[in-house]
């Protein structure tokens, strides 16, 4: 199957483009669980995952909309948990791994204190140990 790379700005109709590749994709016959799309937000791919599904129940595709939770959308990270997780014996890992993120029940402050309790342990900073975190520790707005 051959690999699409869409890459593009904030606000250049990415969701717009990825729904539509994504419909047709389903419609021509390719099953959900033959598609992974990324984002870089949950929020995002919570969007493009109902977009899709509106898309195939408006064109009477009931099966592939209901087959949809079959594909794998989600960020980069979310996506690499969810990869680990189904293939952990054969990465040598633990299937009992989560996202260092605030999409698990934190906000910036307790990100924060992971990153400098993870560091402290190291002896270094390591600013990518975590996402989520204060802009003024290496975070990013939005």
């Amino acid at each position: 199957m051959p690999i699409k790379i869409i890459s593009a700005g904030a606000g250049s109709g990415k969701t717009y483009r990825l729904t539509q590749e994504m419909v047709a994709l389903l419609r021509g016959g390719t099953r959900a669980s033959g598609i992974i799309a990324t984002t870089f937000t949950s929020k995002a791919a919570a969007e493009l995952h109902e977009r899709v599904s509106t898309k195939l129940l408006e064109e009477g595709l009931t099966e592939q909309a209901n087959d949809l939770s079959n594909a794998l959308i989600g960020t980069v990270h979310g996506l690499g948990v969810k990869l680990l997780k189904r293939f952990a014996f054969e990465a040598g890992v633990s299937p009992q791994v989560d996202i260092m993120a605030p999409d698990v029940g934190t906000n910036e402050q307790v990100m924060a204190w992971i990153m400098d309790t993870y560091s402290m342990h190291v002896g270094s900073t390591v600013s990518s140990i975590v996402t989520g975190k204060p802009v003024g520790l290496g975070g990013s707005l939005g």
